[in-house]
C-alpha cells in the first residue's frame, strides 16, 4: 500500500507541476509586453510552506484599475520570531541540510518581477506599502525614464479607497 501511495503522490505532483508550467505560459501570453496601460500596485503576502520553519513571501504586481495580475514571484525566508532552544536547534539542522535562504531574496525578487512587468515601458506609476526593500527595488529599474513610486502605510485599512486595494 505504501508503494501505491508513493506512486499516486508522484503522479499527482507531476501533473500539478505540468499544470503550473502551463499556467505560467498562459499568463505570459496574456501579459502586455508594451507600455503598462495603468498604475500598478505591488505587495507581498507571507505564508508558510511545509511548516513554520519554511516561511515564504509571495510578491504580486496588480493593475490598480483592472486588477489584472501582471506578475508574481516568490521568496524563501528564514524562520523569524522567538524560538525555544529546541526550535533553534531544529532551524540549524534544516539550514545545514537545505541551506539558508538568501537574506536579500525579497529585494531581488521584487526587482525581478517589476523589471519583467515594466520591460516594454518607459514610465511607471507604482504604489506599494512602506516595506524597506521596495524603494531599492524600484531604483533598480534603470530602463525606465520616469518612475512615480508612492507608498501607503502598511497599517492603512485595505478598503476600496486604499491605492493597494487591488
Amino acid at each position: 500500500l505504501g508503494r501505491e501511495l508513493d506512486a499516486n503522490h508522484t503522479t499527482i505532483m507531476r501533473h500539478a507541476d505540468r499544470l503550473g508550467r502551463h499556467s505560467l505560459l498562459f499568463h505570459e501570453r496574456l501579459r502586455p509586453k508594451e507600455q503598462v496601460p495603468e498604475p500598478l500596485a505591488f505587495d507581498g503576502f507571507r505564508n508558510f510552506e511545509y511548516s513554520q520553519y519554511h516561511p515564504s513571501e509571495f510578491h504580486i504586481v496588480v493593475g490598480r484599475y483592472s486588477h489584472f495580475t501582471y506578475g508574481f514571484t516568490h521568496s524563501e525566508l528564514r524562520r523569524m520570531g522567538s524560538m525555544t532552544s529546541a526550535q533553534k536547534v531544529r532551524r540549524r539542522e534544516l539550514e545545514a541540510k537545505f541551506g539558508r535562504p538568501d537574506p536579500s531574496s525579497v529585494r531581488h525578487e521584487v526587482t525581478r518581477v517589476l523589471a519583467v512587468v515594466t520591460a516594454g515601458s518607459t514610465r511607471a506609476r507604482l504604489t506599494s506599502d512602506e516595506y524597506p526593500d521596495y524603494p531599492t527595488a524600484v531604483r533598480s529599474l534603470t530602463h525606465l525614464e520616469h518612475v512615480d513610486h508612492r507608498t501607503v502605510s502598511s497599517r492603512a485599512v485595505r478598503n476600496a479607497r486604499n491605492p493597494l486595494f487591488a
